[in-house]
């Protein structure tokens, strides 16, 4: 029974996982003639421009980060089967798989 949570908590932990910080509001005028200049904080032009994933060049952070967010909801919920290590992001990196891949080009 205690089992059947964790799904629950881990898509709950996955969404606010990136909202770390407070980031500044997108532009609410397009620029164009007569505007202020837009400007947000790195990393968030994907979003403004509409792309929904990360760049593929942070698609391995941004999963490392939700897999921490996860386990810190699991920690919580005492479901973990491990001691809760100090560092949770530390702890999940330890243990991710990292491909490496030779160049071929």
């Amino acid at each position: 029974m205690r089992y059947a949570l964790a799904l629950p908590l881990a898509l709950l932990a996955a969404a606010p996982a990136m909202a770390q910080d407070k980031q500044r509001d997108f532009c609410p005028d397009r620029p164009g003639l007569g505007t202020p200049p837009c400007t947000f904080d790195p990393g968030h032009g994907d979003i403004e421009v509409g792309l929904v994933y990360p760049p593929v060049s942070g698609i391995f952070e941004t999963e490392l980060r939700v897999a921490a967010r996860v386990a810190e909801v699991i920690f919580e919920a005492g479901l973990a089967r491990v001691e809760r290590p100090a560092d949770i992001l530390a702890f999940v990196r330890d243990k991710a798989y990292a491909p490496r891949y030779r160049s071929l080009v």
